[in-house]
């Protein structure tokens, strides 16, 4: 196995058309399509992680907007039922934990998660 070459668009190897997508070639001629450049690699990773966090952030600050302006807490769920006899709170509870487990079993189910 040799050093991995990118070739310029038009110059491949093999006869292909011209236009054709760019592959990764080995010095030695022969053709590697599942070896990426590490460093191709490594700043893939470095900037999917990045841009999850930023998102996994934006998210979390929009649900605990929205939280805090629904008041969706547990303890108040319950205060309110002990002393008030209110169940709005608690039905926004039971709900959501339905919603999670109905989406999670579907997920299951297609086989995006395991």
């Amino acid at each position: 196995m040799g050093v991995p070459l990118r070739l310029a668009r038009g110059t491949m190897p093999h006869s292909r058309a011209h236009g054709a997508r760019n592959d990764v070639v080995c010095a030695t001629g022969s053709r590697n399509l599942n070896r990426l450049p590490t460093i191709l690699l490594d700043l893939s990773i470095s900037a999917l992680n990045t841009t999850v966090l930023w998102w996994t952030f934006a998210l979390s600050v929009v649900f605990g907007a929205v939280m805090h302006r629904t008041q969706f807490c547990t303890m108040g769920s319950v205060a309110d039922i002990i002393n008030f006899g209110d169940w709005t709170r608690m039905r926004m509870w039971a709900l959501a934990i339905a919603t999670a487990l109905l989406g999670t079993s579907i997920f299951a189910a297609l086989g995006l998660i395991n």
